[in-house]
């Protein structure tokens, strides 16, 4: 047998096997991770100008495709009195965001899921409605003067029965043994929710009943980004550089091997960014389709793909009017001097070390004009 065979359907078992317990070994590590820096206070939260309605899109995006191979719907109902921008950390938002839409993914086999949002101008009434149910995280003071975001997710799974809903935040729980042998997960998704919100300064809990679904919902304060018209300013350059340098990025990956879109998702999170996955070039390009590609910041392109390659899926989308969408092709081959006049903005050569991806997403979010690999020719 050689490498070009295709695999047994023993083999592809195999296979399936190996990538199920790589990505229950990777979440295992990354939520440990994650939570051993919030306890420890080592977690820095940011407070930098950005814009929740993107960071909202962003990650109900990320989600779309298993939503989709689930047969789910996937809503968002924005509160449009929500301002445009905020003082904030998108990324730590955008982590609790995708913790929660992960998790009712994973509880909801029908129906679907839902992100709903809207504005307070005050908490005290708001917390003191649901203290009776003992779900509010502790230790986080309120500020009667605060107006605050609510954002909750929602979903029509399997529900919490009452007698667990004031342990869910705990770390390591969840909720009962069968919940753990059906579902797996290590149990702190939601204590990291928990431990994320209170460093923000907010609120977060949940509303569920056994059978009928869950609404977990977090409030955050709504601070305003000061002199909003002080654009053409000079402070301005320096509020943006350091925007660029720290919000995530949502990120289309067009890539049809399985390992290597868990690879590449996985180094994008690490770099705080979110990533949507479509498997060949045709899908890539429906997906762009949606909302003319506003839910995405760039697009890494694997070169050879079945049904569309990522050199005609990137041809046509110039044609389609995607010409300021950055396009870095992702290729194994040696020669890549020619990637410019297939379409692509710049390349990345695979296996993609994490410092190069850092580098190419970092230039591409900046637009600078030195973007360009200056390796391309030499690499022949």
């Amino acid at each position: 047998m050689n490498g070009t065979e295709p695999l047994t359907k023993e083999q592809k078992g195999f296979v399936k096997l190996l990538q199920s317990s790589a990505e229950g070994l990777m979440t295992v590590i990354n939520d440990v991770l994650d939570y051993s820096k919030l306890e420890a206070g080592e977690m820095k939260i940011e407070s930098i100008p950005y814009e929740p309605l993107s960071v909202t899109r962003g990650t109900v995006a990320a989600v779309q495709t298993a939503c989709r191979e689930k047969k789910l719907s996937l809503k968002v109902d924005w509160d449009k009195n929500i301002p445009y921008r905020l003082l904030g950390d998108p990324n730590r938002l955008r982590q609790i965001l995708l913790n929660l839409l992960s998790n009712s993914l994973k509880f909801t086999k029908r129906g679907g899921i839902q992100v709903r949002t809207c504005t307070l101008d005050s908490m005290d009434e708001f917390v003191q409605k649901h203290t009776h149910q003992s779900t509010i995280s502790e230790g986080t003071a309120c500020q009667s003067n605060q107006k605050w975001v609510k954002y909750t997710v929602s979903d029509t799974g399997v529900g919490i029965g009452e007698e667990h809903q004031k342990l869910v935040f705990q770390k390591y729980n969840q909720g009962t043994l069968s919940v753990a042998r059906n579902f797996g997960g290590t149990g702190l998704g939601l204590s990291i929710c928990q431990l994320l919100v209170q460093s923000m300064g907010g609120e977060i809990g949940v509303d569920s009943q056994l059978g009928k679904g869950s609404s977990f919902w977090f409030l955050l304060p709504a601070v305003p980004v000061s002199r909003p018209d002080a654009d053409n300013e000079a402070g301005k350059v320096e509020v943006d550089e350091k925007r660029e340098e720290s919000t995530g990025l949502h990120i289309l990956v067009a890539e049809d091997n399985g390992v290597n879109q868990k690879l590449i998702a996985n180094m994008l999170k690490r770099l705080g960014h979110t990533s949507t996955i479509a498997e060949n070039g045709q899908i890539a390009i429906d997906m762009l389709l949606q909302e003319n590609g506003s839910q995405f910041d760039l697009v890494l392109m694997d070169v050879q793909m079945p049904v569309m390659d990522g050199v005609e899926a990137t041809s046509r989308l110039r044609t389609l009017g995607f010409v300021d969408l950055p396009i870095l092709g992702l290729t194994a081959s040696v020669k890549q001097s020619d990637y410019r006049d297939l379409g692509f903005d710049d390349w990345l050569s695979k296996p993609i070390p994490l410092k190069d991806l850092k580098e190419k997403l970092l230039c591409w979010t900046r637009k600078e004009g030195s973007c360009q690999s200056e390796n391309a020719v030499s690499k022949q």
